[in-house]
């Protein structure tokens, strides 16, 4: 039988201890201030991504996850957390 997985980027707002309770995958946006670039969620938080929008100049600007075939997500579910049957 084959199995489900829910899969979302770091833009629905789900904290990634709440995700992994619901067996949800995050993927991650790029998020860049200036020339610095950050995962959301997992290398940048929320609360860091408020801070810096208040004391910095510059806008951020937020680049797409990346994209997984079908396939790829399939094969990185098998190898790194099968999550629930």
């Amino acid at each position: 039988m084959a199995s489900v997985a829910i899969v979302t980027d770091t833009s629905s707002d789900l904290l990634p201890d709440d995700a992994e309770k619901a067996g949800i995958r995050l993927v991650p946006l790029s998020v860049s201030f200036g020339d610095q670039t950050f995962q959301a969620v997992t290398e940048l938080s929320n609360e860091e991504f408020y801070d810096r929008l208040k004391r910095l100049p510059q806008y951020s600007t937020v680049r797409g996850a990346r994209l997984y075939t079908p396939q790829d997500a399939r094969t990185r579910s098998q190898t790194t957390d099968p999550g629930p049957a």
